[in-house]
C-alpha cells in the first residue's frame, strides 16, 4: 500500500514539485473514497478543501434558471476538483457527483492557505497550479453554455 506522500507525488497536479513543497501537501492530505452516487461536494455548501482525483469519474453540474440542472464537465483520473476554497465567499458553485467509484486525495485548502502565507514561495507555486485549474474549468463552462 502506498503512503500519502507517494500518492501525492504521482498526481499530475503536483508534477515537478519541490520536495519541501510536497511536505506541505502531505500535512494537509488524506485519502477519501466515494461510492457511485455519492456527492463529493454540493452547490452552495461551504468550500474549504479540494480533491485530487486518483481514479473514477465525477460529474460537475449546476442549476441554471430556465434550463435546470446542467452538466458542466466530467472529471477523471489525474484531474482536480475544486477551487472555491480560494475565493470568497468560499462556497461551492456546483455539485460534484461520483458517477463511478472514485478515489481521491482530499486536501485541506484552509490549512494550505495558512502555509502559503507563511512560505511565499510555496504560496506562489500553489497559486500557479490552481490558476490552471480555474482556467480549465472556466473554458469548459463556457463551452457548455454555448
Amino acid at each position: 500500500m502506498q503512503t500519502v506522500a507517494q500518492t501525492l507525488q504521482e498526481h499530475p497536479f503536483l508534477s515537478h514539485i519541490k520536495p519541501e513543497y510536497l511536505q506541505y501537501y502531505e500535512e494537509c492530505a488524506s485519502i477519501a473514497a466515494f461510492k457511485s452516487g455519492d456527492y463529493l461536494v454540493k452547490e452552495k455548501g461551504p468550500a474549504d478543501d479540494f480533491f485530487l482525483i486518483r481514479s473514477g469519474r465525477v460529474a460537475l453540474d449546476t442549476f441554471i434558471a430556465g434550463r435546470g440542472p446542467t452538466n458542466i464537465q466530467y472529471l477523471t483520473d489525474g484531474e482536480v476538483l475544486g477551487w472555491s476554497w480560494l475565493v470568497e465567499p468560499h462556497v461551492w458553485h456546483f455539485n460534484a457527483l461520483a458517477v463511478t467509484p472514485t478515489e481521491t486525495i482530499h486536501l485541506n485548502g484552509s490549512r494550505l492557505k495558512e502555509l502559503a502565507e507563511q512560505d511565499c514561495g510555496f504560496g506562489y507555486d500553489l497559486m500557479k497550479r490552481m490558476v490552471n485549474v480555474v482556467g480549465s474549468r472556466l473554458r469548459m463552462t463556457m463551452l457548455q453554455l454555448k
